[in-house]
């Protein structure tokens, strides 16, 4: 996780180390330098949300993306009456809408 240098929102940056865009001003976030050592969390840090891990759901990929938008990344032919459903631009994928409250829960727990 990471402030945005320009307007100071939080950003969750994918583990491949590049940088990112702000989600809400698209100004560059850079990913910290860690050297060359395999990126690790430690519980506190997953907990605290200063870190998150991408979790593959039956309802579909979740990542911090996901989670600020509120849909999951979805499934193909997804079909369920416990959750709004949510049409995807790639053929047939449809997303979850989901309380982002326990998307982000999920995100900080440890698998």
């Amino acid at each position: 996780m990471r402030s945005c240098p320009a307007c100071g929102t939080e950003n969750g940056l994918a583990a491949n180390r590049k940088d990112g865009s702000c989600r809400q001003c698209q100004a560059a976030v850079p990913f910290p330098d860690l050297g060359d050592d395999e990126i690790k969390t430690c519980y506190a840090c997953l907990r605290s949300g200063k870190a998150a891990i991408t979790k593959d759901t039956e309802l579909g990929m979740l990542s911090w993306e996901q989670a600020f938008e509120g849909v999951t990344h979805g499934v193909p032919g997804l079909d369920r009456t416990d959750f709004e459903l949510v049409p995807k631009d790639e053929d047939d994928w449809v997303g979850a809408r989901l309380p982002q409250e326990m998307m982000f829960e999920l995100l900080r727990t440890p698998t």
